[in-house]
């Protein structure tokens, strides 16, 4: 799977690329001779000018997509090419983004952060309930024990 994510991500940098050559040429070929295009040129908002103050909102927003884009696919390109070589001692071949790096390496990290956050405040919430109920365990019957528990956990 991994060798054909790679040749994917090779067809489509050079489709991107010979697309981008193809309309640049066809531009100079014309302006050089005079002549219309022939055919109509996509004219994105991305290209209309060549600083960011020439863009307007539609346009930096645009090529800020294309670059994350761009850079989603280098990562994986990255991360694919890691799991066909050597997959870095693990033996079931998976290579996380969060491993690689990348924009989709960030979004997992938080994603995991958040989950680990709640997997803890989880843990914290069924220890205070537990305690809590009367049960004759520490911090269900007095307020020292109770205290001395939420001051270990630092939640009050």
């Amino acid at each position: 799977m991994a060798k054909m994510s790679l040749l994917d991500y090779s067809w489509r940098r050079e489709i991107f690329s010979s697309e981008r050559a193809s309309q640049a040429e066809s531009s100079t070929l014309s302006k050089m001779t005079g002549t219309t295009q022939t055919y109509t040129p996509i004219i994105r908002p991305m290209s209309l000018g060549s600083s960011e103050s020439d863009l307007g909102p539609l346009g930096i927003s645009e090529s800020k997509a294309v670059a994350w884009l761009e850079d989603v696919m280098d990562a994986e390109a990255r991360r694919a090419q890691r799991i066909v070589d050597d997959t870095g001692g693990n033996p079931a071949g998976l290579v996380r983004p969060m491993n690689e790096g990348g924009p989709l390496g960030e979004i997992e990290e938080m994603a995991v952060g958040i989950y680990e956050e709640i997997r803890e405040s989880e843990k914290l919430r069924g220890y205070i309930a537990t305690k809590g109920r009367g049960d004759g365990g520490e911090g269900g019957d007095g307020e020292e024990g109770g205290e001395g528990k939420e001051r270990d956990y630092g939640v009050f």
